[in-house]
């Protein structure tokens, strides 16, 4: 049974490494490592909910503050992102 990857407010979201094209964009403290994040809010904007995090140590590549994540990307990514859901 799979579980339920869909982000909600608290959740914890770990993006792994970027693709190779990412790399020369990074800031030089952050190659190599996850960067981990917790949904601070959910939105519903152009009719996709987006999911909005606060990350540590940065924002990594291609994170829009404005509009955060798509919550369905976060969900199909598997290899880019795990979600750690918020226990009871």
């Amino acid at each position: 049974m799979r579980t339920n990857r869909l982000v909600q407010v608290e959740d914890m979201v770990i993006q792994h490494k970027p693709s190779r094209t990412d790399i020369h964009s990074l800031p030089p403290h952050t190659y190599g490592a996850p960067w981990t994040g917790v949904v601070y809010k959910i939105d519903t904007r152009l009719g996709s909910k987006a999911a909005y995090l606060v990350w540590t140590p940065c924002a990594p590549p291609g994170y829009n503050e404005e509009y955060g994540i798509v919550v369905l990307n976060i969900h199909n990514a598997y290899s880019t992102y795990d979600v750690i859901k918020k226990t009871k």
